[in-house]
């Protein structure tokens, strides 16, 4: 369904309450790896201010074997959603994290 110009910063406002609510922390990375968005939550797990976490590159907030596991995780969710679950969860600044990784391709945008 094709929302009218006068509807999407609407709709562009509630998304954004929405994902700032949340108690998981969301990011969007681009495909090169930098990170362009993190709400509230996904802040809090960084410890560092959006200024300095925005334009970072994702795979590298995570060190040794953990970086590994991003990079790959992330290769291979081009393809389809990726989960490191609890069982396997990494250390970031010294919090337990699972991933999980959705890839949004253009086309699916501009069907929005």
């Amino acid at each position: 369904m094709k929302k009218t110009a006068g509807e999407l910063p609407a709709v562009k406002k509630h998304l954004n309450i929405v994902l700032e609510k949340i108690s998981e922390g969301i990011i969007e990375i681009t495909p090169d790896g930098r990170i362009n968005y993190a709400n509230a939550a996904a802040l809090s797990l960084f410890n560092i201010s959006e200024e300095n976490l925005l334009g970072s590159h994702f795979v590298k907030m995570f060190s040794g074997d953990d970086r590994q596991k991003v990079f790959k995780l992330l290769r291979e969710a081009v393809e389809e959603p990726k989960t490191i679950p609890g069982d396997s969860s990494l250390t970031l600044n010294e919090h337990r994290v699972t991933l999980k990784i959705l890839s949004i391709n253009s086309d699916e945008l501009t069907r929005i």
